[in-house]
Parts: C-alpha cells; structure tokens; sequence
C-alpha cells in the first residue's frame, strides 16, 4: 500500500513522465540545455527527422560558437575588396608573377594569410576543436543505447544488471563539460589568432627592415659615386704637384670600405627575402621584387590609453583569462563527479543493490537525500591541487598584466626617442652637413683654398651617416609602432598615416 501511495503522488508531481527513464530523460535535458540540440522554444524535436536534426545541430552551432565573437578583423580585415583580390592571387599560377614585381606589406601579409603553413596548422585545430560540440552531442545517445541495451539483456539471460544501467550520465556533470568544451574552442581560436598576429608582426619588421637597406644601398652606391669623382680630383691635383698622393690613397681606402658596407647590405636584404619567402610557402630559388614604399602612421594615442587597450585586448591575458576559467570549471566537474549529488531517490525503481533479479524491488525513501557513490570523497585531494594551479594562473595573470605595462613603457620610450631623432635629423643636421659639404667641396677644389682633402673627406662621411641614421630612426620608428601594435592588440600600423 505504501508502495503504491507514493507511486500515486510522484505520477501526480511528473505529469507527462510516466516511467522512470522519461523522468530521468526529462531532468537531464532541462540539466543540459546549453550543451544539447538548442531547438527554438516553438520547436519539437519529435518533428524532425536526423537529416533535419543535423542540419538545425549546425546552424545553431555557428550561432553558439564562442569563437565566432573574435574575428582576425582585430588584427587585419582580410574582408575588404582589395585583400580578397590580393588573397586571390595565392594560387601556384598566379603567385609567381606577383612577387616578381614590386611587393607591398599588404600583398605579402594577404599570400601568408593563404599559404602560410604553421597559420594553417593553427586554422586546422581551431576547427577541429569545434567538432567537438557534436562529439559530446553524440555522448547522450551512445550513453542511452548502451543502458537499452544492457537492460535488453538482463531480460534475456537473466544475469545481474550492469550498474551503468542503473542511470545515465550525469547531467550536472554534461553542464560542465559543455562550458569546457566552449572555453577550450575559445582558446584554440585564440591560439590561431595568436600565429596570425606573430606572423604579420614578423613580416612587418622584415619589411620595414628592407626598406631602409633599398635606401641604405641607394646612399652608399650614391656615395662611392662621390668617392670615385673625388679619387679623380684628388689624382689630377696630384699630377698637378699641388697635392700629395695620400690623397688618392685615402680616397681608395673610403671607397673599398663603403663597397664593403654595400656588399653586407645586399647579402642581408638576400637573407630576408628568404625569409619572407619562406613565409608565403615558396622556394628559395624563386625571386622577390622590390618592396614598395610604406607611409608611416603616426601614434596619436597616449600612454595611458596603450596601457588600458593591452589590459583589455593582448592575447596573451586574454589567454590565462580563459585558462582560469576552465580551471574553475574543471573545478565544477569534479566536485559533480566526486562529490554526492542531491536525488529525489528515483534510482530505488531499479534498485542494483539486490543478489538476485526476482527479488522485491526496494521502496522509494521517504525524503529525498544526497546520494552517495562508491568513490564521493576519495579524491578531494585532485580538487585541491586544480584549486591551487588555478592560484597559480590567477599569479601568472596578475604578472603579465605588470609586465605588460613595462614592455609598453619600454617600447614606447624607444619609439619617442626615434621620433624625434627622426624630426632634429631631418630638419636640423641634414640641412646644416649639405651645406657643409658644398663649402668644404668648393673650398678644395679653387686652387689655394684652404680646404685640404680630409676635410672634403669627413663633410662627406658626415653627410652619408646622417643620412643613414634618419633612415634608420625611420625604421625603429615603425618597427617601434609594430612592436606596440603586437602587445596592445590595437591596429595601428594600418591606419591613415600622417607623414
């Protein structure tokens, strides 16, 4: 009577559930609706067949994707006209004659983004990792067959039931690996966001860097040109007994030593096209073009606001942030699968307790209660250490927040620095060595002047160094620009330039 006086009132409490699996069936899916199949409110799942059910499965799967939310926008727009036409050109037929000529950064960045293969190997984990929201879909239905299965066959053979027959998986515990399985898709896309970003900062500062050696390599052939007229001078006057032959010797000295800095110029701007080559998948035996001018952008951000966009946008925190939150909820799972979870004592229905199949089944408990499973407890200790890694990245986190700041103090002395040796070489010493140069030119060449050949000399050795170092200061002031862009997650370099 007891018996069935409770039976009476769960029926009346779970309508529409009249056996103990569609109750079971019922609670697990309103426990894992994230991680389920997210039907719309006026759908019913009973209305579609398994092509149907597949196809919803996946439109909703791009709707849920976490991953979706950060886009490669945030470091370059691979979607505007110009890149598509640019990214078109990856193909083996057409590549080819598009590096022969002259390159520009855009075009190298949008034939990497194509063809790069660490960034595709980065792309394929991505998606791989995505293609697990169906694999733990799937993990209800084997999971279910499995206990069908295994109650099919206690009836036929009348052996003792399994014990995972005796519930399904848990739903609190689906819930959490739901959430993981989000956060590590999270963190596979970030990674490949992480491989795009290195590998535009690596083609940026090779490209800035052959910049300056294509102008390097213009000034010291301009300037062994100069060596050259003033070797001839120096020999005339010296045929002419009005000046010695050191002279000449001293002008053959400065030529051999800058054809010596040219021949190191060319070998190294060899040694990068490599690289870049390298970069797009290509062959070294194939040759790179001239890299078109750049404009430089300039930084109109102060350092404060350089300091909030790394907090909120650098990849690398954006990283331990999601390291820490699957931390936590591996913490969550755990405790659902070690520690008791609260029943309503539904499981006394099939009741695995007893020796034999015939026997009386157990009755239903008076209250609900906390049950308790074969190993609840025994592993508190696997909970503590997570809950003592997950301190250790909260630490990490909080350090690379600190050092963040100082690398962007850093760079960003740096970049002042080569800005405004940029503005005083250009606007001060350049003008003031020119002019030099011409008097001291002049000087030597009136007979009787007071000039003497060293002095010619060093105006012009003057002239060709600070004509290097404006350049030079012009590439630290980009590469300066890409290094900022690299740790604030900001677009910078890109943007509307100035100069």
């Amino acid at each position: 009577m007891r018996f069935i006086i409770m039976s009476f009132i769960i029926t009346l409490t779970f309508t529409g559930c009249s056996t103990y699996s569609e109750m079971e069936q019922a609670w697990k899916e309103n426990k894992t609706n994230d991680l389920r199949l997210p039907l719309s409110q006026n759908q019913e799942k009973s209305s579609l067949d398994k092509k149907e059910l597949s196809q919803e499965f996946q439109k909703r799967l791009s709707e849920i994707d976490p991953s979706r939310q950060m886009t490669t926008s945030e470091i370059y727009d691979f979607e505007t006209e110009k890149a598509k036409q640019m990214r078109s050109l990856a193909k083996e037929e057409k590549i080819f004659q598009a590096i022969e000529s002259a390159v520009s950064l855009e075009l190298l960045i949008c034939l990497a983004y194509e063809r790069n293969p660490e960034l595709q190997s980065l792309r394929k984990k991505w998606q791989a990792a995505r293609e697990r929201y169906s694999q733990a879909e799937l993990l209800y239905d084997t999971l279910d067959s499995y206990t069908s299965f295994t109650k099919t066959l206690d009836l036929m053979t009348s052996m003792k039931a399994s014990p995972m027959a005796a519930k399904t998986v848990f739903p609190d515990s689906m819930a959490f690996m739901s959430q993981i399985i989000n956060t590590e898709i999270a963190m596979a896309h970030l990674e490949y966001i992480m491989g795009l970003r290195d590998l535009i900062y690596q083609i940026c500062q090779d490209y800035f860097e052959l910049l300056f050696l294509k102008e390097a390599i213009s000034i010291h052939k301009e300037h062994i040109e100069i060596l050259r007229a003033l070797e001839t001078l120096s020999q005339s006057k010296f045929q002419a007994g009005i000046a010695g032959y050191s002279d000449v010797l001293k002008s053959q000295i400065a030529r051999e030593e800058t054809q010596l800095d040219l021949e190191t110029e060319i070998r190294k701007k060899n040694t990068i096209n490599i690289r870049l080559l390298s970069a797009l998948n290509i062959a070294p035996s194939y040759s790179l073009g001239e890299v078109s001018d750049f404009s430089i952008p300039k930084l109109t951000l102060s350092i404060e606001e350089l300091y909030s966009s790394a907090k909120e946008k650098r990849q690398e925190i954006k990283n331990i942030q999601l390291m820490i939150q699957k931390q936590d909820q591996m913490i969550s799972l755990a405790r659902s699968q070690l520690y008791p979870t609260f029943t309503l004592g539904l499981s006394a229905l099939e009741s695995k307790s007893q020796d034999r199949m015939d026997t009386e089944m157990a009755a239903f408990p008076e209250t609900p209660m906390y049950e308790l499973r074969p190993w609840s407890g025994k592993d508190a200790s696997y909970i503590q250490e997570m809950k003592i890694e997950k301190e250790a990245l909260q630490s990490q986190h909080q350090q690379l927040l600190a050092s963040s700041i100082s690398q962007i103090r850093d760079i960003y002395f740096e970049w002042d620095t080569a800005g405004r040796s940029w503005l005083l070489l250009e606007n001060t010493l350049l003008p003031i060595s020119r002019e030099s140069m011409k008097v001291t030119q002049i000087a030597y060449q009136t007979s009787g002047g007071k000039s003497d050949f060293l002095d010619v000399l060093d105006a012009q050795n003057t002239l060709v160094s600070l004509r290097l170092k404006l350049e030079e200061n012009k590439k630290n002031y980009i590469q300066k620009l890409s290094e900022l862009e690299k740790i604030t997650g900001m677009n910078i370099v890109f943007k509307t330039s100035t100069y």
